[in-house]
């Protein structure tokens, strides 16, 4: 309640991410490249609970521009309770797996647990979705918000091409988006990679920035 009430003193967007997996490496990639132009508060580690999320919004100050908080569950109504909180202006799902499925009985359940992200987020709020999962890329026609998919198949609004390894370090790729393309370079090795860098570009062009901020914020 105290975040709540403190988080409405801040007219700022905020970013809320959840995921089967990689949340915690999309949540560090948005925040490099927003860091590019702006001023972000972002969770710490993976303080993504009940305790966590609050804690991160009890830090914001009058200098932060965007906060990009992670959201983690293992039950129903979690995601929901933290969506109450943050009031996302834009939600990202990073993907649908198997994490928690002891409590949630399938994925289909786990897909509607993340999907609460989505409770408390005004109709002209954005979503960001992996568009190469089977579950989340149906959402696409079924969501009130704007929606895109990142991933690499076609049609794809946020598509990776021509991914390439030197395979020591480094992968490279191209971003198509709807404003262009451009390319990246992650310093990690691991096709999984390319989600977190779209999302990330797919926030980033949300709010204006260029291929060139986009390409130099990508960790």
């Amino acid at each position: 309640d105290l975040a709540k009430y403190y988080k409405q003193k801040f007219r700022i967007p905020f970013i809320g991410i959840t995921g089967s997996t990689g949340k915690t490496t999309t949540k560090d990639m948005v925040s490099a490249v927003l860091s590019e132009r702006f001023k972000v508060l972002k969770t710490d580690g993976n303080f993504n609970n009940e305790v966590g999320l609050p804690l991160t919004l009890l830090r914001l100050n009058s200098t932060h521009e965007l906060c990009v908080l992670e959201m983690g569950m293992n039950h129903f109504g979690e995601i929901e309770y933290l969506s109450s909180i943050a009031e996302p202006d834009v939600a990202l799902i990073t993907n649908i797996g198997d994490s928690h499925i002891e409590f949630l009985g399938s994925r289909e359940n786990i897909l509607k647990a993340k999907c609460e992200i989505f409770s408390h987020m005004r109709p002209d709020g954005l979503v960001i979705l992996n568009g190469d999962d089977e579950l989340l890329a149906p959402l696409r026609h079924s969501l009130p918000q704007r929606t895109v998919l990142c991933g690499t198949g076609e049609g794809l609004q946020y598509r990776a091409a021509h991914v390439a390894g030197d395979g020591e370090r480094n992968i490279s790729f191209e971003i198509n988006s709807p404003r262009g393309a451009f390319p990246v370079e992650v310093a990690a090795l691991g096709d999984y990679m390319i989600y977190p860098a779209l999302m990330a570009a797919a926030v980033a062009e949300h709010f204006g920035m260029t291929g060139e901020e986009i390409a130099a914020g990508i960790l």
